[in-house]
């Protein structure tokens, strides 16, 4: 995904979690943002007036462009005391951590007991609609590696739809070729393509979540239509995006948890 696409979602989003927000902490309290990415999120969160502390992998695709100072960690341990945090937050974050019930616990770990846990998820809308967005990319990455049509920045498909090694001249070469056209990449880490519809729907997270030692507090959509091949980019405002979630869903659910007594 290219920046300017990344960015125009993200403000979306942070901005309905700044409304949930200030029904559950005051300002200045601590927030830990998870896989904080460039820091688009950290900024806005700051400036309305949170304490937010974004910690990050150093292997993040986003590593070169960030824009402010965030903490490097190894993924699996957060690097703080005990019941740290009024609230953890994390963007699309969870579906990529290797050791999820690990995960859980050093959350519960860094949070205060009262403390709340707002995440980010892909949803099952998102799954099918990159699914169906893979099969109708497929023509346009074909005239693309034929030197026939140049990709714009803001339409930076998929890790799976990079760039072929140059010269496609083994059986192995073209094979891969092949299954990267007939099958869709996973986005996370577990599954396929098509098992991500289950694990990224509204009733696996909620279990997920419950098994790990939350209560759901609350779910609601993002409100905002993407997938993961960004078609149209920038190109499609945001306005529109909202109106299309309305027909064909939300691209990610927010969950709002707190530790289950």
């Amino acid at each position: 995904m290219s920046i300017p696409s990344l960015r125009q979602r993200r403000l979306h989003e942070i901005s309905r979690v700044v409304d949930l927000l200030h029904d559950l902490v005051p300002k200045g309290a601590r927030i830990l943002d998870i896989g904080a990415g460039v820091g688009l999120q950290t900024q806005v969160l700051r400036e309305v007036g949170y304490e937010v502390v974004p910690i990050d992998m150093p292997s993040s695709v986003y590593v070169n462009d960030r824009q402010i100072d965030i903490i490097d960690y190894d993924g699996r341990h957060i690097p703080f005391d005990d019941e740290t945090f009024d609230v953890v937050y994390s963007s699309n974050v969870l579906e990529h951590v290797v050791d999820e019930e690990n995960f859980q616990r050093e959350l519960h770990r860094v949070l205060k007991r009262d403390g709340h846990a707002i995440h980010v998820v892909p949803s099952a809308t998102w799954r099918l609609w990159t699914n169906v967005g893979h099969y109708l990319y497929i023509p346009k990455r074909a005239l693309i590696y034929a030197g026939l049509l140049k990709e714009a920045s803001d339409n930076v498909s998929m890790e799976n739809v990079s760039n072929p090694p140059a010269g496609l001249t083994s059986r192995r070469s073209v094979a891969s070729l092949l299954r990267r056209a007939l099958l869709p990449s996973r986005d996370g880490e577990v599954g396929n393509a098509f098992t991500e519809m289950w694990r990224f729907s509204r009733w696996r997270w909620e279990s997920f979540f419950r098994q790990n030692g939350w209560k759901v507090e609350k779910r609601l959509s993002n409100g905002l239509f993407y997938t993961g091949y960004h078609l149209l980019g920038t190109k499609m405002n945001t306005p529109t995006r909202r109106a299309l979630s309305h027909v064909l869903g939300g691209s990610c659910h927010i969950f709002i948890l707190s530790k289950a007594r």
